[in-house]
């Protein structure tokens, strides 16, 4: 069954491809963050991102090959846009609430670090645009890189929207695409 997933995952991508994407940034996090808390102490994502990154890259790598410029671009992206962020933040006249602060600054990397990741997406995916930043601005806004920015990679690589609904709504056996009906209304 496991390998069955990922056999079709690697000729089909779509939700499958999500899934992957959502797991392998989740766990390259959550494996970052045990590295710096024993390490460093605290949660400072300077190594968190990194390693995410390597897992993206990895699940990425399996439809096209981008692994250490995705890397380099997602790490480098990021700490440029954290001491980007931070600085600007450190001048507001005001204090703000820590929730809103990191929302501010999460989002403002995002944007920084989805230029570059844009950059060298669109060479591999034609169907990624500009908006791929917006994206990924929202998705570190509200701290779901994974979830969020896998949607549309995984609609471009090879997602089949009726496919995956008509699968949903049939027995493994029977899930084929559906006929296309080819008789005539009589009015």
């Amino acid at each position: 069954m496991l390998e069955s997933f990922f056999t079709e995952e690697r000729v089909h991508g779509g939700w499958r491809f999500w899934v992957l994407w959502v797991l392998f940034t989740n766990v390259g996090f959550f494996a970052g963050f045990l590295v710096e808390w024993l390490v460093i102490g605290s949660i400072t994502l300077a190594v968190a991102v990194p390693i995410a990154a390597i897992f993206q890259g990895a699940v990425m790598n399996r439809h096209i090959v981008i692994l250490i410029p995705w890397i380099l671009v997602t790490t480098i992206g990021w700490w440029i846009g954290m001491a980007i962020m931070s600085l600007l933040l450190s001048f507001m006249p005001f204090e703000m609430n820590l929730i809103v602060r990191t929302m501010l600054i999460s989002g403002g990397a995002g944007f920084i670090v989805g230029i570059p990741q844009w950059l060298i997406l669109r060479s591999e995916v034609e169907q990624i645009g500009v908006w791929w930043i917006l994206v990924t601005a929202l998705s570190w806004a509200v701290i779901a890189p994974g979830i969020i920015q896998g949607i549309p990679l995984a609609y471009y690589i090879g997602y089949n929207y009726r496919d995956l609904v008509y699968r949903a709504w049939k027995k493994p056996e029977t899930a084929t695409k559906p006929p296309i009906k080819t008789e005539v209304a009589q009015p």
